[in-house]
């Protein structure tokens, strides 16, 4: 999606699809709608291996009862990239998802800006040692709030399940059961 369009997906899928950016959808300066829907098994050989956010602040995607499921991004944001754009979660799942190097579940960086409310990441994981954050990378510049979001079962080969640079705020939300292997573990019950 470029400029400003909109697209809106209810009750509707968009699986097994493949691109450099945006495997499942790359929105640049426009609006993607997802209400009762899903991105499944979608790959990007750079970010965004579900959905990429770009537009100098003006891209925005919003989730609503939605699933981005094994998505993978050879460089950042498995699941969701983000970069000088807006991303909303509500009652929303990113599972499973990877990349090799930073936000195995969401990257968000310089610019963008992202809220999760009453919503999972789970599984989701960083493969390249010098990787950080399997569940969330927050990059200088960016901002991240999770309200009622649960993040869990994450797996990192060094540098932890959330990575902050910039801005992160967890209000009444947890992070459990993840792991790093080396630097920076989190989360307990």
């Amino acid at each position: 999606l470029e400029g400003d369009a909109t697209a809106v997906l209810r009750d509707s899928r968009v699986d097994l699809c493949s691109a450099a950016t945006g495997g499942g959808a790359a929105v640049d300066a426009s609006r993607l709608e997802m209400h009762n829907s899903s991105m499944t098994s979608n790959r990007a050989s750079e970010n965004g291996g579900g959905i990429s956010i770009a537009g100098g602040g003006m891209g925005s995607v919003w989730l609503v009862d939605s699933l981005i499921e094994d998505a993978v991004a050879l460089k950042e944001g498995g699941g969701v990239f983000v970069e000088g754009g807006v991303l909303l979660l509500e009652r929303s799942q990113i599972l499973r998802c990877a990349t090799h190097y930073d936000g195995g579940g969401m990257a968000v960086l310089a610019g963008g800006a992202a809220e999760l409310r009453e919503s999972t990441v789970v599984e989701c994981a960083v493969h390249e040692i010098r990787g950080k954050g399997s569940a969330l990378f927050v990059n200088f510049g960016a901002s991240v709030v999770l309200r009622r979001t649960r993040i869990e079962r994450c797996d990192s080969a060094m540098y932890g399940t959330v990575y902050v640079g910039g801005r992160l705020t967890l209000a009444s939300s947890a992070i459990a059961h993840c792991v790093a292997r080396d630097i920076g573990g989190s989360g307990s019950d």
